[in-house]
């Protein structure tokens, strides 16, 4: 396919790292957030078509019809265990001409689990090391419908792709002098040819802790992920702001 361009605004939940103090009670963070992402890039694959695709903001609710994302903590000391979920569902529709239109389903889903170790911890900051693994799957769908009478009324592609990459992390929080306001953020890459070409992604926040338990953060999250094997290429960037609260028990 040739280059497409996608700006999409996510409704989704996921979670937000919150301070965890190192000692020998299990402490567990959930949060839910607003991200608004703009994606760009390319795909090919084999189905032979190369539909032009683009999603603004405002037809969001139109195009998704789900998104959603949920990132899951769990830490005992300097031990944990951190997993993130983002699944997504765009449908859209690409218009007509005097041979048809075509109807493009496109399905995204990105697991993550890592084991979390916990380098350094005190009253003001944290910095944690994460390794693991990123599942990745993603399903393309094309319906044509055709108004030519030499061709058929409808013909569908469909394509189904799933793969795993090496995945290294890195995230740290820190509050702002003897305030309750905080900046947070991390980093991530992986791939390195077994499975992507290769992935990266870094968030940023600043954010403000209501409650031992409950904060709120805003930031900027970008993602780039390049995986090019057997005939199928995706290479895509999604960025955008983000909003979230986040809850630790």
């Amino acid at each position: 396919m040739k280059k497409a361009a996608l700006s999409i605004a996510i409704l989704s939940t996921t979670l937000i790292t919150t301070h965890v103090m190192a000692d020998d009670n299990w402490q567990f963070t959930v949060s839910p957030y607003l991200w608004a992402a703009g994606i760009s890039g390319s795909t090919t694959s084999a189905l032979g078509v190369d539909p032009e695709t683009e999603i603004s903001s405002h037809s969001l609710l139109n195009d998704l019809k789900f998104g959603g994302m949920i990132q899951a903590t769990a830490q005992k000391g300097q031990h944990g265990i951190y997993t993130d979920l983002m699944y997504t569902d765009i449908r859209t529709n690409e218009g007509s001409n005097p041979i048809g239109s075509l109807d493009s389903t496109s399905k995204t889903t990105v697991f993550t689990l890592a084991y979390d170790y916990q380098v350094f911890n005190n009253q003001q900051a944290q910095l944690d090391l994460l390794v693991g693994a990123r599942y990745w799957k993603t399903n393309v769908a094309l319906d044509f419908t055709f108004n030519h009478e030499a061709l058929p009324d409808t013909a569908r592609f469909a394509e189904t792709k799933q793969w795993v990459d090496p995945a290294l992390g890195i995230k740290g929080r820190s509050m702002i002098a003897n305030s309750q306001f905080f900046v947070e953020g991390g980093a991530g890459i992986g791939g390195f040819g077994l499975g992507s070409k290769l992935y990266y992604e870094f968030n940023a926040n600043i954010g403000y802790q209501f409650t031992d338990n409950i904060s709120a953060a805003v930031g900027y999250r970008y993602f780039d992920v390049n995986y090019d094997k057997n005939d199928y290429v995706y290479d895509i960037v999604q960025q955008g702001w983000l909003a979230g609260v986040s809850f630790s028990f």
